[in-house]
């Protein structure tokens, strides 16, 4: 896996990144987050950043995989939660006036449901016909957990193909709809503490595919902390939980910001520069 150029962070969550920074990076920017639980968190932390400066809290985070209290400035967009969790949809809009940008979340419970039309048309109405600058988005996976495998009677490798086929669909749909947009790729989180048994060695596997399809296959840019995510996940959860913390969340809200204040620095830094400058060899 090759990885790509990034920014460290700094020890401490609250002085390295404030509101100001924020405002400094996301200016006149309209971001997506797409996914599960973790992309509704990272959306929330942000909006929350541009709000008031705040972190989360631990206690909100927790029900994250199913619902957050609407924020001041959020619409909510499109939502369904009157149904199992890996059925639920929640899409929403955050407009922060002060930095003149637009948040969008697209909570999708399972890629692999046929229920939702995720295709170029219903991305670019959830958008508004938006151009997108970033693109951040994971997956949920609810079809390949050991509990629903075992009482659906299937198996883990058998399931494998199908969400491969649905994540590539979900990938490609992504940068037809958003042409113009950086796209950072999160791995998934684990749904359970994992031991170093056959959950371990199934969530590594998913993991890798998951890589494989979005980084290597169509070009997803991440993190530099998701290249170690099997260690990198224990760190960042609290103790005995299943969800991470309010730290956690806001370090990789600094990380995102901070790899995309270069990223763009770059852009432009390209753009400005004579052409006979930009193409000397």
């Amino acid at each position: 896996m090759t990885s790509s150029s990034s920014t460290e962070t700094t020890e401490n969550v609250l002085a390295m990144y404030d509101q100001s920074d924020g405002f400094r990076v996301y200016k006149n920017k309209n971001i997506v987050f797409f996914g599960h639980d973790t992309m509704r968190s990272l959306y929330c932390d942000l909006a929350r950043l541009l709000q008031t400066g705040n972190m989360l809290k631990n206690s909100s985070i927790k029900f994250h995989h199913t619902r957050h209290d609407p924020y001041v400035n959020e619409t909510v967009l499109k939502k369904l939660d009157k149904c199992i969790s890996y059925d639920r949809i929640d899409c929403r809009r955050y407009h922060s006036e002060k930095s003149c940008n637009t948040l969008y979340l697209i909570f999708i419970g399972s890629i692999m449901d046929d229920k939702w039309p995720i295709d170029l048309e219903w991305l670019q109405h959830i958008t508004e016909v938006k151009q997108i600058d970033l693109v951040v988005t994971s997956c949920a996976y609810p079809d390949l957990c050991g509990r629903r495998l075992e009482k659906k009677n299937e198996k883990f490798d058998d399931k494998l193909p199908l969400f491969s086929s649905k994540l590539n669909y979900i990938c490609r749909t992504f940068k037809l709809a958003f042409p113009h947009a950086t796209m950072i790729w999160f791995p998934p989180l684990p749904t359970i503490r994992l031991d170093d048994g056959i959950q371990t060695d199934q969530f590594k596997q998913l993991v890798k595919t998951c890589f494989d399809i979005a980084c290597n296959q169509h070009h997803f840019q991440y993190l530099k902390r998701c290249e170690d995510w099997i260690n990198v996940y224990k760190i960042l959860y609290l103790k005995d939980e299943c969800y991470m913390s309010g730290e956690a969340v806001r370090e990789l809200t600094t990380e995102l910001g901070e790899y995309m204040a270069t990223n763009w620095k770059r852009n432009i830094d390209i753009e400005t520069e004579p052409s006979y400058k930009r193409f000397k060899t």
